[in-house]
Formats: C-alpha cells, structure tokens, sequence
C-alpha cells in the first residue's frame, strides 16, 4: 500500500442503516486509488495519487455524488460561528490533457473548488463561478502579468 507504481482500487458500498447486506447497496463508489475515510460524517474522501503526485477525489457520503477533485489535502471549515455550517475546499492545478477550453487558457493557473456536503453551494463571483453536477462552485485562477519598465 502506497507504493509508487502499484495498482489498488478502492471500493465503497453504501446501505441504508438496517437494509439487508445481501441486497445491492444504495449506491457504489470504485476509483483507483491507496486509501479512502470519511470526514465529518458527511463526505469520502478517496486518495488517488498512485505515483509521485498526491491527489484526492471527494464524494457526498449521503448519496455518493462526486463533488470533485484536489491536488492538496482538503480543508474544511465552518461558514458561522453560532453553528456548525461545514464547507470544503479543494485546489486543483489542471493537466495539459484537459477537455475544458478554458483551463486550457494560459494565464489560468488554478482552481478552487467550493462545496457542502448537504446542499448547493450558492454565492461567488460571476464571472469565475461554474456549477459542477455535485453542486460545488468551481472559481478559476487567472494570472495576469504585471510589467514594470524602468
């Protein structure tokens, strides 16, 4: 387990509490990937980097939904002091293999991908927020180059 090179799988079925094991799970998450916990009780997290590269793909624990992908450990936090309101994120730095054209632009540098694990995230800027399937906002990190002359 962990070793540069080697091929696993990880695998998570998924029950309602007292449902029959024999019957066929709720829904199922295989990814190739070295290790997979749940976090809070409300999300998977499954560590994908085979190789030199650490990665990470996060799921909602309640029905399985990708929400997405990061490239560094993800942080969680809450959005309100008076009560826990739990929000993820995670960045991804995008391959050169990428089908979306604007990753592909070259000053985009990053992305930060924001999301709960019970509902829609809403609110961000419009021009940088694309909704994902899972309902996490993805913002995109533009690098604009300064000149000095002088």
């Amino acid at each position: 387990m962990g070793e540069i090179g080697v091929d696993a799988t990880i695998l998570l079925e998924a029950w309602r509490f007292g449902d029959d094991l024999g019957q066929k799970p709720r829904y199922a998450i295989s990814v190739s990937g070295t290790d997979g916990h749940t976090m809070d009780n409300a999300i998977f997290i499954a560590s994908r980097g085979q190789g030199e590269v650490d990665w990470w793909s996060v799921y909602r624990l309640g029905t399985g939904q990708h929400l997405f992908d990061t490239d560094v450990p993800l942080v969680s936090f809450s959005i309100s002091k008076q009560f826990l309101t739990t929000r993820y994120v995670g960045l991804d730095v995008p391959s050169n293999d990428v089908s979306d054209s604007r990753l592909k632009q070259p000053n985009v540098v990053a992305v930060l991908t924001y999301a709960s694990a019970e509902r829609d995230t809403a609110g961000s800027p419009a021009d940088l927020r694309r909704r994902r399937p899972g309902g996490a906002a993805t913002f995109f990190f533009r690098y604009h180059p300064v000149r000095f002359d002088g």
